[in-house]
């Protein structure tokens, strides 16, 4: 998360890997508040607690991330089949139900896309554990098993 000064009482909270920015304004005893008259301000990523202050709402920040990082995988899956000629990963795993000339490749590449899932499933455990960071949507993407060529 990067905070930034935008005039003497105004923050612009930036949650890397996301393209929403949250508003914030100084209250006179110190502390935050949202600011929803900011005109195209986005959904809220931080809450206001008990004591009036700001924190960030982890429950929507997560999902956002979640989101994210899924949308960042069903790319990368994608993208793989579409380079061995399917029209997307869910095209190449209709190949691997049956006999026919690519069920031997559409089932390589639905093995892999399966574990592709299971591990980013595993990732996201140790980042709600808060055993791992993660920096932005692509980060996971390091972390996937690579496609047997």
């Amino acid at each position: 998360m990067i905070v930034r000064h935008t005039n003497g009482r105004v923050f612009v909270i930036d949650t890397q890997g996301l393209s929403d920015k949250e508003y914030l304004q100084r209250n006179p005893s110190g502390g935050f508040r949202i600011v929803n008259s900011l005109p195209d301000a986005p959904f809220p990523l931080y809450r206001e607690d008990d004591n009036g202050g700001i924190i960030p709402d982890i429950d929507r920040i997560r999902l956002a991330w979640r989101s994210s990082i899924s949308d960042a995988t069903s790319k990368l899956l994608d993208d793989t089949a579409a380079a061995k000629g399917y029209d997307s990963m869910q095209s190449a795993r209709s190949y691997a139900g049956f006999d026919n000339p690519f069920r031997a490749e559409a089932l390589a590449l639905a093995e892999w896309s399966a574990r592709c899932w299971e591990v980013l499933g595993e990732l996201w455990e140790q980042v709600i554990a808060g055993e791992l960071e993660i920096t932005s949507p692509a980060a996971p993407l390091t972390l996937l098993p690579t496609y047997p060529q």
